[in-house]
């Protein structure tokens, strides 16, 4: 039977040891030698880096960490909360490209600097007047990312005439847990348009709720005033109805009424709904008798 000396026995499992640990070292490195340069992963936050400014600011980035413009545009949306699409990327003036590779600007230059502007181009908001899914009327306005909720409805009505107090607006906003949009209700005057806007710069809808604008003629004075209501969108009121309303609150007496559409000048039955309607023309004959809220033709 053979003993060995324990301190001898203890050196060579040390060195049978290193040896593994150093031909495994080796292995690595030829394997990754062998690798195709464009397939070696490179350690990230190391490397050359290349600048970006904008504002007042700048900022030094790796190479290793961003491949495309794109890249750069997510991570300035990110820390500044500047959109990706109201970003403009320069770089010697040329404006470049989303998918533009940062490796391609490397070529015979020494430190590479970007600039980046931003683009804040007016937005065209699409106001639907009643229902989202069917509206009576759409409106089209011109506003910026910095407009307030009350700057919108003023537009809203420089566009329509209609005076603000009859004016509420509503947008429908994405719900990620459900198919159905949320629809809220914006009294928040110190929020602004770009507050709605979602990831990609595409605006929500907007709503307003239906006004109905009923311009009346008097023929006995040739007088001509205009008379606003809000209509439900779920409203069963028709012509008949708003004659009504008309006649008690500006106490008109019996009289004859000729409804037209505006637009078409369609003459319009007493029982067409409101909600379907938009703008009318209420023809009001003479005065024909006590006060009563009779005889509308």
């Amino acid at each position: 039977m053979a003993f060995f000396h324990q301190p001898l026995l203890n050196t060579c499992l040390q060195i049978k040891q290193d040896d593994r640990i150093i031909q495994a070292r080796n292995n690595k490195t030829q394997k990754e030698e062998a690798q195709p340069s464009h397939l070696k992963t490179v350690k990230r936050g190391t490397g050359p880096t290349f600048k970006i400014k904008f504002l007042t600011k700048e900022e030094t980035l790796f190479f290793s960490e961003y491949d495309t413009i794109e890249s750069i545009k997510r991570y300035i949306a990110k820390k500044y909360d500047i959109r990706t699409f109201e970003q403009v990327i320069m770089f010697k003036g040329v404006r470049l490209k989303h998918l533009d590779k940062i490796s391609d600007l490397r070529v015979d230059e020494a430190e590479i600097c970007l600039h980046l502007v931003i683009e804040r181009k007016p937005l065209d908001l699409c106001i639907r007047m009643g229902s989202f899914d069917s509206p009576v009327q759409t409106i089209y306005i011109t506003a910026s990312h910095t407009n307030n909720i009350k700057e919108v409805i003023q537009k809203i009505t420089d566009a329509t005439n209609i005076p603000i107090k009859y004016l509420s607006l509503d947008v429908a906003m994405k719900n990620s847990n459900e198919e159905k949009d949320d629809i809220v209700s914006l009294d928040d005057e110190v929020k602004v348009i770009q507050d709605y806007l979602s990831p990609d710069g595409s605006c929500p809808l907007f709503r307003v709720k239906q006004v109905i604008i009923a311009r009346l003629h008097f023929q006995e004075s040739n007088q001509v005033i205009n008379y606003y209501e809000t209509v439900e969108e779920d409203s069963g009121d028709t012509i008949d109805d708003l004659l009504v309303r008309i006649v008690i609150e500006r106490k008109l007496g019996r009289r004859n009424f000729n409804v037209r559409d505006t637009g078409s000048r369609a003459k319009l039955k007493n029982k067409t709904l409101l909600r379907t309607l938009f703008k009318i023309d209420i023809s009001v004959g003479d005065a024909m008798g006590s006060l009563c809220c009779g005889c509308f033709g």
